[in-house]
């Protein structure tokens, strides 16, 4: 039985489904079982809740990593078939049983757990549409300007629970008192009315009509618990202490409730400041962290190597070891549990750019769809910043990811913060108490992104080394920068930050250039960083490339070979064609500047060489055009050529 699988449409073969656009972005457990054309089997969670002595599980998660979905599979396994006029139940039809018999739930007994003797050793499928379910959403995405709009948003998302059970008011069976009827038809058909009183009473309400309505136990769901509090906590919001007090009250009735079979809270954190959870006994937390729901979130080794062997079988001139490589690189590296972990989201992005034949199916899927202002508020606020920098410095730090978490703290205390870089998906565990930045995905954004904020703070704009304008600044560059900020070994792209970062900070004051990180040029390369002038503020354009090596003997070489790859390369004429635009008619000199960096390893510090060949516009348009005709010569006498047609030709000694 695959656990995971691009879905077999027996009406499609492989070329039309090629052409059909997967369903990326699906709202519930059916569609993703029946329709969509990646299907990772998650159906497991099902055991793993019934077998767990436990009756209040917290599952937090980053965002979209499944938790949604996951919990819709509950929902859609549980709940029985309910005729929704007359309320009558008919636990025998199992209408939604056909989505789990050829899953990996299909196969297993229940040992033990919440259920009772009757049901231990049967099949757990012969479960399904056994129950009554309450699924509650709590979404967070409106501006709180009052302490009614935020009972309105809380009462919304009950009003959605009430609505799929509204046949309970039609039953003969008279489980409701007045004032219940009265709170009912308020949620369905008033609900701006809706008090903070009403909604104190609405799970209890619902609980017990449902209990009585099908005489069994209630599973109740709670998906995104945090997120209105998270929303308030990061806007700064004075309702932040309403809600709480609010969402307090709505889970109040789960405190050693026997009418609930058990009940499942979804999130990204536990707010353990705001207290949420006290009093409920038997609650079970799993996280990133500490968990035995490990291979229910994320895709596990076997199932992306499952995945991938379908996708072969859909496009067999593919790679599969190119494609395993790559995504390794972007999306593997968290450790959950005893599992290695691929981010979801990424991989279902990915392989559906892949599959179709999209360009650039390697990039920041799962990055891009959150926002990440919260965290760079934080680092710059927060009071030290000793384990920020050993993330920068060694890629990882030490964690005590067992402690409490208090997301309300991030921006006042460092290991809350490192906490939430945890929780939120940004680090992983990685050893002995150590958490480290997982894959290249997280990699990337956080160089471009938390290091700039990082730096903003760290280093005063009146002392900012400057490789890039000034040569007389590169010893200081070396000296407070490289050698105190920089260790092990890093990737160039990591060196466009480290250089193009103070520069971007220094140029808010000055104003004269626009910084442009990894250039993409019409022939699809990249320059690694190209300075344009502002027009009335200089006339010089800067075109820099930069290069690690491994030791300082193959400098000079590596400086000549990418000197000649910014011809070959087309660099220089791609910064040509641009310079005719109406608005850059002020480019007037072009400056190639190539910064190689070399690690003594032995002695801890850095050697960096600089060459800079200045070029008018008619000079270099006339080197351009020599460089075509030429290309084919030899190299050394190519590059000679190359230095001798520059207006001018500077290169700067070795630092170290």
């Amino acid at each position: 039985m695959l656990t995971a699988h691009f879905r077999d449409f027996t009406t499609l073969n492989s070329d039309l489904f090629v052409d059909k656009s997967m369903l990326i972005v699906v709202d519930t457990f059916q569609d993703m079982a029946t329709l969509n054309s990646i299907f990772v089997d998650k159906s497991m969670l099902i055991k793993e809740i019934l077998d767990t002595r436990c009756k209040v599980f917290l599952i937090t998660r980053p965002h979209r990593w499944g938790k949604s979905l996951n919990l819709n599979m509950l929902e859609t396994f549980f709940q029985a078939d309910v005729n929704q006029e007359t309320g009558v139940v008919n636990f025998e039809k199992q209408s939604k049983k056909h989505l789990f018999e050829n899953l990996l739930i299909a196969k297993e007994n229940i040992d033990f757990g919440l259920l009772t003797g009757e049901y231990v050793g049967k099949k757990i499928i012969d479960l399904q549409g056994k129950y009554p379910v309450i699924k509650l959403t709590i979404t967070g995405d409106q501006i709180i300007t009052s302490e009614e709009k935020l009972v309105q948003i809380f009462a919304m998302s009950l009003k959605l629970a009430f609505k799929k059970h509204q046949y309970i008011l039609n039953s003969n069976k008279k489980m409701f008192l007045a004032s219940e009827c009265e709170l009912m038809s308020k949620y369905l058909y008033d609900y701006d009315k809706i008090t903070i009183d009403d909604i104190g009473l609405s799970l209890r309400y619902l609980i017990e009509a449902l209990y009585e309505h099908y005489n069994t136990k209630v599973v109740l769901l709670i998906d995104e618990y945090d997120k209105i509090l998270t929303d308030l906590v990061s806007k700064k919001s004075p309702y932040f202490e309403d809600a709480v007090e609010i969402l307090r009250n709505i889970i109040s009735p789960i405190k050693n409730n026997e009418k609930l079979l058990f009940t499942v809270f979804s999130g990204i954190t536990r707010l353990e400041k705001a207290n949420i959870f006290s009093g409920l006994n038997q609650l079970y937390h799993d996280s990133v962290a500490d968990s035995i729901f490990s291979k229910s979130f994320g895709f596990t080794e076997t199932e992306i190597d499952v995945l991938l062997e379908k996708l072969i079988e859909l496009k067999p001139k593919l790679s599969a070891k190119k494609i395993k490589n790559s995504i390794t690189k972007w999306y593997n590296g968290y450790k959950i549990g005893n599992q290695t972990i691929y981010n979801p989201w990424s991989i279902m992005n990915c392989f559906h750019k892949i599959s179709i034949n999209l360009p650039d199916p390697y990039k920041q899927h799962w990055i891009e769809t959150d926002s990440t202002k919260l965290i760079e508020e934080a680092i710059i606020n927060v009071p030290t910043t000793d384990k920020i920098e050993e993330l920068i410095k060694y890629g990882e730090t030490e964690v005590d990811y067992k402690a409490p978490f208090t997301f309300e703290d991030i921006k006042t205390n460092e290991k809350s913060l490192i906490l939430l870089l945890l929780h939120s998906g940004y680090t992983t565990i990685s050893k002995n108490g150590f958490c480290r930045i997982p894959n290249y995905e997280v990699q990337s954004y956080f160089f471009y992104n938390f290091v700039t904020t990082w730096l903003e703070r760290r280093i005063p704009q009146s002392s900012i080394p400057l490789i890039l304008i000034n040569f007389e600044d590169t010893k200081k560059y070396v000296d407070e920068f490289l050698d105190r900020l920089v260790y092990g070994k890093y990737p160039e792209s990591y060196f466009q930050t480290l250089v193009a970062i103070p520069f971007s900070f220094k140029s808010i004051t000055q104003s004269k250039y626009r910084i442009h990180v990894a250039k993409q040029t019409e022939a699809n390369t990249k320059i690694d960083i190209l300075l344009t002038p502002k027009k009335g503020d200089s006339k010089s354009v800067f075109l820099l490339e930069l290069k690690i090596v491994d030791t300082p003997e193959n400098m000079t070489i590596e400086m000549n070979q990418i000197l000649f790859q910014v011809f070959n390369k087309k660099y220089a004429e791609n910064v040509l064609k641009n310079a005719e635009l109406p608005e850059n008619k002020h480019w007037e000199n072009f400056c190639i500047r190539i910064i190689v960096f070399s690690r003594n390893y032995s002695e801890s510090k850095w050697t960096v060489d600089i060459s800079e060949l200045v070029f008018s516009k008619e000079k270099l348009q006339i080197t351009c055009k020599t460089f075509e005709e030429t290309k084919n010569e030899a190299k050394e006498s190519i590059i000679d050529h190359l230095l001798t047609s520059a207006d001018s030709n500077s290169e700067y000694p070795s630092i170290t």
